[in-house]
Formats: structure tokens, sequence, C-alpha cells
């Protein structure tokens, strides 16, 4: 079934997989708004269909205003991506107070808040679909990122399931997607040897492409996972299989 004209918000829409599921869900004719700390200018903004709302996701003053002003211009909310993230590659003895409450902040914090603001508006309409972004690291651990990275991907699962068992009742679908290693600005300030290593891990033998996460976020958005809640997808090559 063909719905025109969705509406989605996207966090983190100007880089990495968070700019690769916008141009899916564009090609898809969503209307898309993206949030970001920074306006890139990338090409989706001469798209029609694309509104760039400049939004630091760990206020919940700037995520209030985000939302209003999608619900005053386009009267409904449909999806949400939650794809602002940031990187944390210090060792364990490196990681400090600041450094752990920003990942918390914005890997973790800010999927909650941003959630519970679409929630207030997806369980009035009676359906909606949230799809949230892990990582394989929230699930084995991070050799190549931090403990509180980790930490906080870990916690996106868990959220994520907390969020579906109470949208449920209401029809709306709460999922997540566990990348592996994506290349993108954040895996490219990897070292080399690191990124080399893991290669050898993966049975697939090579990073993921952006593209192809935000098409496994796209099928959890899409009509195709009506049956699918409280999920989290490995998009991962094979590195782990659980």
């Amino acid at each position: 079934m063909h719905h025109p004209n969705r509406v989605a918000i996207v966090t983190g829409s100007e880089s990495g997989i968070g700019y690769a599921v916008t141009e899916v869900l564009l090609a898809n004719e969503y209307i898309v708004v993206g949030a970001d700390l920074n306006n890139r200018n990338t090409p989706h903004e001469r798209s029609g269909n694309f509104t760039f709302v400049p939004t630091d996701v760990t206020s919940t003053r700037e995520l209030d205003s985000l939302f209003s002003s999608t619900i005053n211009r386009f009267g409904r909310l449909d999806a949400l991506v939650n794809s602002a993230g940031v990187t944390g590659l210090d060792t364990i003895y490196e990681i400090t107070d600041e450094s752990w409450n920003h990942i918390i902040d914005v890997n973790l914090k800010a999927v909650f808040f941003t959630s519970q603001k679409a929630l207030t508006i997806m369980t009035d309409q009676g359906f909606g679909k949230i799809v949230n972004l892990s990582s394989n690291a929230g699930k084995s651990g991070g050799k190549a990122v931090g403990a509180h990275y980790s930490a906080s991907k870990a916690g996106v699962i868990c959220l994520t399931r907390s969020l579906a068992q109470y949208a449920a009742e209401f029809g709306v679908h709460v999922n997540c997607v566990a990348p592996g290693p994506t290349r993108t600005p954040m895996t490219d300030e990897w070292e080399e040897q690191v990124s080399r290593s893991l290669i050898g891990k993966i049975p697939l033998g090579r990073f993921a492409e952006p593209s192809e996460i935000a098409e496994a976020i796209m099928f959890l958005l899409s009509d195709k996972s009506d049956f699918i809640t409280g999920e989290t997808l490995n998009v991962n090559g094979g590195l782990l299989m659980d």
C-alpha cells in the first residue's frame, strides 16, 4: 500500500547514517524534517520535501520546538529515526566525567526524550513508527570504541523494548537497528589497523555502506514490518550472529 507524503523526523540528518536515511525517505516520497546541530547544506536541501531545523538533541527545549514546528506545519508525524550520535574512542582510563556525560546525553538520553515527544503525538494518532540506532558495540562491547559508547548503545536496545511495550496498544511500533562498522565520518577517525582488524572479523569482509543501514531502517518504517516491534535488527555483515 502506498502512502504519499508521510512525515518523518530524522535526527543527525546531515551526515553518516542519518544522511542516508533522509535520502531513502525522500526517495519514498516522505516529507522529512531533518534535525542536526550543523546545517551542512547537503544536497537533499534542494528537495521540496525536506526542511532543516537546527537542533541540539540534548536540549529538551530545542526538541520541543522541533516537534511543535513539525506539527504546526504538517499536522502529523508518521516516523521518527533517532540517528544522531557521537562516538568516543577513549580507553577505560581516559574516560572523564565530561566525556561520559556527553556520550550518554547524546546517544541515550536524547533518544529517550525525542521518543517521548514523538509518542505523545503518535499515540494520539493511533499510528507511528520509531527506529532507534544502536550499534554492534551495544551488544558485544566495544574494542575500537569506548566503554561509555558501548554502554550508551546497549541502553538504546533496552529503551527500545520499554517504549515498544508501552506503545503497542496505541498502534505505534518502536524498533532498533544495530549496525556493524559502517563507512561514515565517525569510522573514518579510526586508525587503519583498527579498521583492518575489524574487517578481518566480518564474514562478509567489508564495512557497511550507510545506504545499506538506511534500507534496513526503511523496512522497519514501512508497512512490511507491521508485526514487528521491540526488535533489534543486526546489520553487520555477520560480525555478530545472535
